[in-house]
């Protein structure tokens, strides 16, 4: 299992690698994880690149920053964006070989192009008999807006270092869908509780006017938001929906599966790699 996997070893995996003629002149990419690796699984060449799935941010910069002072030129990290842009973090990554995603992370980068979201949520919907005309776009806004409150959360957390359980939190299960006008409602309260209950370890508890109360404004809902959040509540609506077993598994599945070479070329990523393919007189496509 690649969690298992420390950063020595991958460093030393791709040692070892180099002397191999097969494998000397490919670009390493590392991910964050197993779910990175299955959505970038289609889009670099697999002749030219060995995609690796890492475990997490700390461990692809890590691995990245330690093979340039071997000057090994043909490793790119890609990592997800998280807060850093709604920070204003500017050269925070010197490193020119690690990329972050277009928006908080790589889900939220693919469900923000309307093609993406438009074809996965019409392939549930398109047997529904319903008299509701269905606004795609506003839908999907409905559900960004919903994850805002969840959102503001983990940017807390983020911001005050409290050790709150977010990661793989059941917001599903504290947003209601309404079916009949295509609405959310939060439940905050109960939101507020089931963190403070999974966070054992937490350094203080947090309270639901700690976050009415953040005086944190923006409209970067695609900064903000995370992607496995967006996944979770879209596939409770679409399961109440059309009656099916939907998850955020499944869904996680369908973008991997939409997801493609055309798609990515739309992405800021896609243009940041090609300047690096340049600079470098690489191939990662």
């Amino acid at each position: 299992m690649k969690n298992n996997i420390s950063v020595q070893d991958f460093i030393n995996e791709f040692l070892m690698s180099q002397t191999h003629p097969s494998k000397k002149e490919k670009v390493w990419i590392y991910v964050e994880g197993r779910d990175d690796k299955k959505l970038f699984g289609t889009i670099f060449h697999k002749d030219k690149t060995e995609l690796t799935a890492t475990n997490g941010i700390t461990s692809v910069t890590l691995i990245v920053n330690s093979l340039l002072q071997y000057s090994c030129n043909n490793v790119v990290g890609i990592i997800d964006a998280d807060f850093i842009r709604l920070d204003n973090i500017r050269n925070q990554n010197p490193n020119p070989n690690i990329f972050l995603t277009d928006n908080h992370d790589a889900e939220m980068m693919l469900i923000q192009n309307e093609t993406v979201f438009r074809k996965i949520t019409w392939t549930y919907l398109e047997d529904i008999d319903t008299n509701i005309h269905f606004d795609y776009i506003d839908f999907r806004k409905k559900i960004l807006e919903s994850l805002v409150w969840f959102s503001l959360i983990r940017l807390y957390n983020h911001i005050h270092d409290l050790a709150l359980i977010v990661e793989n939190f059941p917001i599903h299960e504290c947003i209601d869908f309404q079916k009949n006008d295509i609405s959310f409602v939060v439940q905050k309260r109960k939101c507020i509780t089931l963190v403070n209950q999974k966070s054992e370890n937490k350094k203080q508890a947090v309270k639901e006017e700690d976050i009415d109360q953040m005086n944190f404004t923006t409209s970067d809902y695609w900064n903000l938001c995370n992607g496995h959040d967006f996944l979770k509540v879209w596939a409770k609506s679409l399961q109440i929906l059309t009656r099916q077993n939907i998850n955020d598994k499944k869904l996680h599945h369908d973008l991997c599966l939409v997801f493609n070479p055309d798609i990515f070329k739309e992405t800021q990523l896609y243009a940041q790699l090609k300047e690096w393919e340049e600079r470098f007189s690489l191939s990662l496509f």
